[in-house]
């Protein structure tokens, strides 16, 4: 760490050099080990002092090796991380010189990741993840630190955020700690007393209650057509170390698919959240050391989701959406585990009192015509893709024959029990579109106050989102000849966050419902205007 006047730069840790090229060192020596003769000449011809031959004749792996090498240590070294006047700057100058400059203001989260290796050697992967909102990619920042000095940026960061936050508020000076070079004041404010901590048994039955239909359907599949694939070659006779390597390999992918079920239980695992000043704090994982700090004036909505198990047993889990993340916090970061609706209700009176859950009774429906709607448009699209398909099969056919009826055509192509099975095809194929379509009627809802909207949606699961009109960027609304005719209007709304919580549908509701919101949007967006003049 180098310390100038008001300026702060530091760069990676030596170990970001192994933990970037560990998987080309594995391809390597997979290669490597792949061709013994090869390795024994090479060996051969080293001892002999034919350097660059013995290189070649390994197949030039070892010569990759060191490249890869090479070009991550120069990026190690020419890639530094400076704070200076209230800004972040991240250098990196290799082939190109990329030189990132970003406010501390427009800072979203500041979050702490460790895997078991970062354990092993005491360091710690620093996130700062920014308000861009289409260029998160680009903008977020990653950097890998001893623990020192990682819990030193970490709080650093987060007192000038606040110091800016009290300035634009007036307020004066931060009332926030003072902050020490050895990161210790952080340090003591990680080791205090969580709010919510949740046990072994409940981070398991987190993990049954919100798992996924489709990940549990698809993960039955594959285990089951792994245990087809070893049995086919048992009994196609391939010889038995080949049948022994398809066992093998097939109890390794059940075991993969039942361990990307009990992923969640891994990152959840000593899940524990806490609330302090303006600040939430989470600390979570086994394997991977996750800590995340969410600044609440950072938040800009509060999503209360089940899965389809969860909506059984009626048991959700809480999220707060802001701008920045990527990966697993794309989404959302979780504050809460999967609870009964009235525990987390008290418990968000614990960490997020600012927000409150929304009243599932309060929630209302689109109406039934809307349903009537869909359901016809569904009907008409299969229509339409039968009478191309038929219309095709009967333009091929009839090529060069005499013409004939329609009738007479279908049924000379098709026999009546392929005809028969075709309508019971289609028969089901209608029948799983309208079981969707009523499970999305029942799921989709809308609440809507002077100042927040709350909508839900979903279809096996349930996401019911609350929004304040402060955080809305726009809405919108569309409607076709038919919905117009039928007073209806379906749309979205922009918000500020990231790309997968950006656009939220609302549905399709009477016009006047949208009327209303936008009016709500327009009152609320004058009055912050008033307020700031």
């Amino acid at each position: 760490m180098v310390t100038e006047e008001n300026s702060i730069q530091m760069r990676n840790h030596i170990t970001y050099v192994i933990e970037k090229m560990w998987v080309v060192f594995l391809l390597v020596m997979a290669v490597l080990l792949g061709d013994e003769d090869s390795i024994l000449l090479g060996i051969e011809l080293l001892k002999k002092g034919n350097i660059v031959q013995g290189l070649l004749v390994i197949g030039g792996a070892v010569v990759i090796l060191l490249i890869v090498c090479l070009w991550y240590v120069n990026r190690w070294y020419r890639t530094t991380f400076t704070i200076k006047d209230g800004t972040i700057i991240y250098d990196r100058a290799t082939l190109k010189h990329y030189v990132n400059t970003i406010s501390i203001a427009n800072v979203s989260n500041v979050n702490l990741e460790q895997n078991i290796f970062e354990m092993i050697v005491g360091t710690y992967k620093v996130k700062v993840d920014t308000n861009s909102l289409s260029t998160a990619d680009e903008t977020d920042i990653e950097i890998i630190l001893k623990k020192k000095d990682a819990l030193w940026v970490k709080q650093e960061i987060l007192s000038k955020m606040n110091e800016l936050q009290k300035d634009a508020e007036g307020k004066g000076e931060s009332e926030e700690a003072p902050v020490q070079q050895n990161g210790m004041v952080q340090q003591e404010a990680e080791e205090k007393t969580f709010d919510i901590v949740y046990s072994v048994k409940q981070v398991l039955q987190n993990t049954l209650l919100s798992i996924s239909i489709v990940q549990v359907l698809a993960v039955l599949a594959l285990c089951v057509f792994s245990v087809i694939m070893a049995i086919g070659s048992f009994v196609e006779g391939k010889g038995l170390m080949l049948s022994t390597i398809s066992v093998i390999s097939a109890v390794a992918l059940v075991i993969f698919y039942l361990l990307a079920l009990l992923k969640p239980a891994l990152r959840d695992y000593q899940f524990r959240a806490r609330r302090e000043r303006d600040k939430i704090y989470v600390k979570s994982g086994l394997f991977t050391k996750n800590e995340y700090v969410i600044p609440i004036a950072k938040i800009n909505a509060v999503s209360l989701e089940y899965s389809f198990i969860g909506r059984v047993f009626k048991r959700g889990f809480v999220k707060v959406i802001n701008i920045g993340g990527e990966g697993e916090e794309a989404g959302g970061v979780k504050i809460l585990l999967t609870d009964s609706y009235e525990e987390l209700t008290r418990k968000m009176q614990i960490l997020l009192p600012e927000y409150a859950l929304p009243e599932m009774k309060q929630l209302k429906r689109q109406p039934l015509k809307a349903f009537v709607l869909k359901m016809l448009r569904n009907v008409f699209y299969i229509i339409c893709l039968v009478a191309g398909f038929l219309g095709a099969m009967l333009v091929i056919e009839s090529h060069g024959k005499q013409q004939e009826s329609i009738a007479g055509m279908i049924n000379e192509i098709f026999s009546k029990r392929e005809q028969f099975a075709m309508g019971i095809i289609l028969l089901v194929i209608l029948a799983i579109i309208t079981l969707i379509s009523l499970l999305t009627y029942c799921t989709v809802g809308l609440y809507q106050s002077q100042e927040k909207i709350v909508l839900a949606r979903g279809t096996f699961a349930r996401r019911i989102m609350s929004i304040s009109y402060d955080k809305v960027q726009y809405i919108t609304k569309n409607q076709g000849p038919v919905a117009r005719k039928l007073g209806l209007c379906r749309g979205s709304l922009s918000l500020l966050a990231g790309a997968l919580n950006q656009i939220q549908a609302i549905g399709c509701y009477n016009i006047d419902v949208f009327n209303r919101m936008e009016e709500n949007f327009y009152q609320n967006y004058h009055r912050e205007e008033d307020e700031k003049q």
